[in-house]
């Protein structure tokens, strides 16, 4: 499932949301001086991940991507961060 619309509703909760780590098997979290703060309860698998990546792609082809479309995989494959204009950073980690 393709959970970019929530992701990027949670960076539009607070403007001190920063950075979402993303990785499979748990759900996607942003660590602050705080501590960890879950942005989602759903805990995501490979394909979720995939999907994100390939909404994160369609998303950055409008130019909000501060990399090139191209520079974002269309799977789980590494661990590799990107930035969204106006929106925040998500890290994605592979296991």
């Amino acid at each position: 499932m393709d959970y970019t619309k929530r992701l990027f509703e949670y960076f539009a909760e607070d403007e001190t949301h920063r950075q979402v780590v993303i990785a499979p098997h748990a759900p996607p979290v942003e660590r602050s001086a705080a501590g960890i703060d879950v942005a989602m309860k759903e805990i995501l698998d490979d394909n979720d991940i995939t999907d994100t990546l390939i909404g994160l792609r369609t998303h950055g082809e409008s130019g909000a991507l501060t990399s090139q479309p191209a520079d974002v995989p269309d799977e789980l494959a590494d661990t590799f961060c990107l930035s969204i204009r106006g929106t925040g950073r998500f890290r994605v980690c592979s296991l």
